[in-house]
């Protein structure tokens, strides 16, 4: 009976030999994104010598949280979540951000995330659902609710999703919207028959008291939490003519304060900022950086 159960849309990518891993690394995707190929980086460079393609080919499919980061934590156990999100009805649906972070929470639960160490890493929205699925796991407490005629039964079930909060002990956020996206404002200027808006659209705005109110909570309920948030340098492009900064640089960094806490730039746009082309490129390094410092407590970022 015991052990880890996978539910729907968790996906484990690498698990070390000994099945009893040190720590967990999570993976979430964010709008219209995917558990692998959101961290594929399809414009792989030939190298010298090869004409036929056949190393593009074979680059294209590397995923570097399966590929990669098992040779640099061959200890941890790494996981990809998937989830439904999309910003137009035309193409799909979202949940509303609160029903989806609490349907992983349980989720990653299930999958005993929570039993060990845990550092986040999410790309966009993703970064918003890891921001409220922490909320959530550190509310799940009889003070924090007022709850206090809860039984034996629902004191356990409150402990055993605030053991998420307690074991996390980083967040990397790739061009995640803290502030929400002037972005996603100017498309919902279209109008709701032509865009016709998702709830995680309505989640981006920047007038959303949601995101202001998680924005300002994680630092002060979760004190001990390592951050990296990364911006975007490079505009992303739907036609030669029109190009856009999907997370502008006031919106990619939270603005906390702290060693723990570091923001940077990279040189990439929106889509391509989780997807290093080498483990030499800042797009993983950094991140490799990051959680050697977030898992060893105590220790600074060291990695400016």
């Amino acid at each position: 009976m015991g052990g880890p159960r996978y539910a729907e849309g968790v996906y484990l990518l690498y698990e070390p030999p000994s099945s009893d891993p040190s720590f967990d690394i999570v993976f979430v995707h964010g709008v219209t994104g995917h558990p692998l190929t959101t961290w594929v980086n399809s414009m792989h460079r030939l190298q010298e010598g090869d004409v036929d393609g056949s190393i593009m080919l074979e680059d294209a499919s590397v995923c570097w949280p399966r590929d990669w980061l098992p040779h640099d934590f061959p200890h941890a156990r790494i996981l990809s979540v998937g989830y439904e999100v999309y910003l137009s009805k035309w193409f799909g649906n979202a949940l509303p951000l609160v029903e989806q972070s609490s349907i992983m929470m349980h989720k990653l639960r299930l999958a005993d995330v929570g039993d060990r160490p845990v550092v986040f890493i999410a790309h966009s929205f993703g970064g918003l659902v890891v921001k409220m699925l922490l909320h959530q796991a550190n509310s799940r407490t009889p003070a924090y609710t007022g709850d206090e005629t809860a039984d034996e039964e629902e004191l356990k079930q409150y402990s055993n999703f605030a053991k998420i909060a307690e074991q996390t002990r980083g967040i990397v956020f790739y061009s995640t919207p803290h502030r929400g996206s002037k972005f996603t404002a100017y498309i919902e200027g279209w109008g709701d028959y032509v865009l016709r808006s998702t709830n995680a659209a309505q989640a981006l705005l920047p007038s959303s008291q949601v995101l202001m109110d998680l924005n300002e909570g994680l630092p002060v309920n979760a004190p001990h939490v390592h951050t990296l948030s990364f911006g975007e340098n490079d505009q992303t492009c739907f036609t030669p003519y029109t190009c856009y900064q999907i997370v502008d640089d006031e919106s990619a960094n939270p603005g906390w304060q702290g060693h723990i806490h570091a923001f940077l730039k990279l040189n990439a746009n929106h889509k391509q900022v989780c997807k290093p082309f080498d483990k030499n490129d800042p797009r993983y390094q950094l991140v490799v950086d990051f959680m050697k410092a977030a898992l060893h407590s105590g220790n600074t970022l060291g990695i400016l």
